[in-house]
C-alpha cells in the first residue's frame, strides 16, 4: 500500500499533496536513497515528521503501537493502515486518538472493501428473507 501512494504521489494524481518523508527500519536497503526526488528514505521518524502535516502509517503491529505515544507528543494527524494490532497496541491507538485526530482502516485495499460493502448490501437485502448473517 506504501507503493500505491508513492505511486499516486509521483504521477501527481493528488497534486495538493507532497511526501514530507518516508521512514523504514534501520536496515531496509533502500535506506538513504531516493524514493521520490528529493525524498531519500530513513530510518528517523522524528527528521521526517517535523515537515508532515500528517503520517502515513503502514508499519508492522509493533510500529505502530510504538507510533501512537509520539505522535501524539508530536501533535501529529495519523492515518493508519496497520493490521494485526493486539488490545494493549489498539489500546494505544486509542490513548493517541485523544489527542490528535486518528484514521484507522487496518484494510486499505480497494478489492477487501468493495467486498466489505457487497458483504453489508447482502446482508440488508437476505435479513428480510429471514436469513441470519454473521461473518465468522
Amino acid at each position: 500500500m506504501g507503493r500505491t501512494i508513492l505511486r499516486c504521489l509521483y504521477d501527481g494524481a493528488v497534486p495538493e499533496l507532497t511526501l514530507a518523508g518516508a521512514v523504514d527500519l534501520w536496515d531496509h536497503e533502500h535506506l538513504n536513497k531516493e524514493i521520490m526526488p528529493g525524498v531519500p528514505l530513513q530510518s528517523d521518524l522524528q527528521k521526517v515528521v517535523d515537515q508532515a502535516d500528517v503520517v502515513i502509517d503502514f508499519s508492522s503491529h509493533f510500529g505502530t503501537a510504538g507510533n501512537a505515544e509520539r505522535l501524539a507528543e508530536w501533535k501529529k494527524a495519523w492515518v493508519i493502515g496497520t493490521t494485526g494490532l493486539s488490545k494493549e497496541e489498539q489500546a494505544a491507538v486509542e490513548a493517541a486518538a485523544q489527542v490528535i485526530p486518528v484514521v484507522q482502516a487496518p484494510n486499505m485495499s480497494l478489492g477487501v472493501n468493495l467486498l466489505f460493502t457487497l458483504l453489508e448490501d447482502a446482508a440488508r437485502a437476505l435479513k428480510d428473507k429471514g436469513y441470519d448473517v454473521e461473518i465468522v
